[in-house]
């Protein structure tokens, strides 16, 4: 993002950061428990049904970011806008030392 590159995923805390199809395309894993499916570190098999999913879907995404310049800039420019207003480090260090302080009192 803070290259103004879209993103495309929908696990852990992306969501908090990419706002579906303004700065970057959420997939939705949501029906996929993979936490159960890839216990352990090792992955042996990726379910054929998930694997098309998640390859299909961003595939779809990326095509319409190939074909329109004037989507690919707009996107981008959103996904530099949010992680520099919500996701920089000045704001960070600002919320840390507000966590901090309260913790203290």
């Amino acid at each position: 993002m803070a290259f103004g590159i879209p993103v495309a995923t929908n696990y852990m805390a992306i969501p908090e950061m990419v706002d579906h199809g303004q700065n970057g395309y959420l997939i939705d894993i949501s029906k996929y428990n993979l936490e159960q499916l890839f216990k352990g570190c090792v992955v042996r098999e990726v379910p054929k049904d998930l694997k098309n999913y998640i390859t299909e879907q961003p595939c779809e995404y990326m095509y319409s970011l190939i074909e329109s310049m004037k989507l690919r800039k707009k996107m981008g420019e959103a996904a530099i806008e949010i992680a520099r207003s919500k996701f920089s480090f000045k704001r960070r260090n600002m919320k840390m030392k507000e966590i901090y302080c309260e913790a203290m009192n």
